[in-house]
């Protein structure tokens, strides 16, 4: 290849190019981690609890990088005047929550509340949050979501639906974690 085809202004695609080496810079991601939770659960009661399956650990591979997080997780409520919400965890610490206002509101990522007592609702909690831990290199750092229900009377479910009926008209739905590396 000709190296007049590459200049400043412009690269002349009329040829293949094979590019070798590695992209560096602010921006780039430096490693992607996914996780999808397909099968069903659900918790009863007013207690953060891990949600099974949709955890990851990642080691830092330069110091001081930022990660992104996307969350998808498919929440359904029983029947009316009842909450639920899901929190993301870094090791132990909660992050990318609400503000604290009062001695008893919960603070989470996404909260759900339905004020319809003959409401089935069925939520998608959808969530991009980009934390920068402050990490040296090589450092393992784990992710992981945590729900719990607003009541304690009250069971919340994971990927169906309250009744989970056998019929065209009831799904299931998936969610997932993903943990993308970003260098700074």
């Amino acid at each position: 290849m000709a190296i007049t085809k590459i200049n400043a202004d412009a690269m002349d695609l009329t040829d293949a190019y094979a590019f070798t080496g590695t992209v560096t810079g602010a921006g780039g991601l430096l490693q992607v981690s996914s996780v999808t939770k397909t099968d069903t659960t659900s918790l009863a009661g007013m207690t953060w609890t891990d949600i099974s399956g949709l955890t990851l650990t990642l080691t830092s591979s330069a110091a001081n990088t930022k990660f992104l997080i996307t969350l998808y997780c498919y929440i359904s409520l029983n029947y009316g005047n009842y909450s639920g919400g899901v929190r993301i965890m870094r090791d132990s610490t909660a992050i990318s929550i609400g503000d604290q206002a009062g001695s008893n509101r919960q603070r989470a990522t996404v909260w759900n509340w339905s004020e319809d007592s003959n409401a089935r609702q069925r939520q998608a909690y959808c969530m991009t949050h980009l934390d920068a831990p402050s990490l040296n290199a090589s450092t393992s750092v784990t992710y992981k979501l945590q729900w719990m229900g607003g009541y304690s009377n009250q069971t919340i479910y994971l990927n169906r639906g309250h009744n989970d009926t056998d019929n065209n008209y009831s799904g299931r739905g998936t969610s997932s974690l993903t943990v993308m590396e970003v260098a700074v």
